[in-house]
């Protein structure tokens, strides 16, 4: 660690620099983050960032402003859910210590911007951490993490995917594309969700290994916290009224197993499916023939009508 270097680092800045920081952080007029994407951040004049965020909260098929707080409400229930596996012995006391919420504080969202896209539009992040659910919905990610990524088609890391394409060729009759979502954390529905990842939970014999809850348990308890996604900003309490919230810990993992069944479907009843799928969230890397993108980006966009793809085709040979 820096701070505990002896002797410290001497810094790599000048002492101007240093005072434009202090000043920058200082300055309640400016907005400072980090980018969507890549390792830099942004600094935004805070009108700016206000606007682009009410412009993300207007959307009322998404964002529905709520009167009267539910956050005590959400906390009562959760610790009743939780008390009441406690007493059928399918938690033990320590996890329901862990789990149980005493000093609740409401998420909030925030954005970070895309500076790869046009217009810098900003990707909602409701940071839940210290919310009532937010130890059950990490105590969730641990349970669903093993179920995830088996169909050989998820890359977890860029290292990965370099390895994996480093020596692919593609035909003439082939292209490379990449199919990615629309907003995939607020497009998926979280009924079907649940009912995708009941499936898979029903699949897995290692599920006993993991856990006392039972099926029906992990699904009621997921359901509940991906149902009551509840955000403050501006001092004004909202609604997500669908999709998970990116910022929960169990999001990630919602999000990707769903995006495993659609891959799963699309590809089997495809009549030209891909000879490469690789995909790392919502971003897809395809190899396909020239003449079957079009009928597959169909078949994608069939399988599930609140999620849809957009298609990038290669350019110069690259994507």
């Amino acid at each position: 660690m820096l701070h505990r270097a002896r002797p410290p680092p001497h810094s790599n800045i000048t002492k101007a620099e240093l005072k434009a920081l202090k000043n920058l952080k200082d300055d309640h007029e400016r907005v400072i983050m980090k980018a969507d994407k890549g390792n830099c951040f942004v600094v935004m004049d805070k009108t700016d960032y206000d606007t682009k965020m009410e412009a993300l909260l207007v959307d009322r098929d998404t964002y529905h402003p709520v009167d009267k707080s539910p956050f005590s409400k959400i906390e009562k229930e959760i610790n009743n859910r939780l008390l009441d596996l406690k007493r059928q012995n399918k938690i033990d006391e320590l996890t329901y210590r862990k789990l149980r919420s005493t000093d609740r504080s409401p998420p909030a969202i925030r954005g970070s911007i895309k500076h790869h896209k046009p217009g810098f539009p900003l990707r909602p992040i409701v940071s839940s951490i210290g919310s009532a659910l937010y130890n059950t919905s990490k105590f969730l990610s641990e349970i669903l993490s093993p179920i995830q990524n088996h169909n050989g088609y998820s890359v977890l890391k860029s290292s990965q995917f370099a390895k994996e394409v480093a020596n692919m060729e593609i035909a003439d009759d082939e292209v490379m594309v990449s199919f990615d979502v629309v907003s995939l954390f607020t497009a998926i529905r979280v009924n079907k969700a649940c009912e995708y990842i009941r499936g898979k939970l029903n699949n897995d014999n290692t599920l006993r290994s993991r856990t006392f809850l039972s099926t029906d348990d992990i699904i009621s308890l997921l359901d509940f916290t991906l149902s009551n996604n509840y955000f403050v900003y501006n001092n004004c309490i909202y609604k997500q009224i669908h999709g998970c919230a990116m910022g929960s810990p169990v999001s990630p993992i919602v999000a990707n197993l769903c995006m495993e069944v659609i891959e799963d479907l699309a590809i089997s009843t495809s009549p030209v499916p891909p000879r490469v799928w690789k995909r790392y969230v919502d971003d897809s890397f395809v190899i396909i023939k020239k003449d079957a993108v079009t009928s597959f980006h169909d078949t994608l966009n069939a399988c599930d009508p609140k999620i849809s793809f957009t298609i990038e085709l290669e350019n110069n040979g690259q994507i």
